[in-house]
């Protein structure tokens, strides 16, 4: 569901990747299993993803109470990574 003009508003960013399935994990099916980080090729198609979003739904005057990583092994990560997401959310 998209945010109202008034309403501010949370997003879900998934990284389906991990370096070894958990015992609990339900996701499996879903997840890319033996990875010691998130592929830049993967990053790269994401931003684009996220920058169309944000231009497409006018962001621009909205606060993001909340960004939440998930979906497999988001500490994967790189802190240049990071960054470039944090970048893109401060364009907005």
């Amino acid at each position: 569901m998209l945010p109202s003009p008034e309403q501010d508003f949370s997003i879900y960013v998934g990284f389906p990747f991990c370096k070894k399935a958990c015992a609990y994990c339900h996701y499996k099916p879903n997840i890319h299993f033996g990875v010691s980080e998130i592929p830049g090729n993967y990053l790269d198609t994401l931003l684009k993803q996220i920058r169309c979003f944000l231009q497409k739904n006018n962001i621009s005057n909205k606060t993001l109470p909340s960004c939440y990583f998930g979906g497999g092994t988001p500490s994967l990560l790189t802190l240049k990574q990071v960054n470039a997401i944090k970048t893109l959310f401060d364009e907005f």
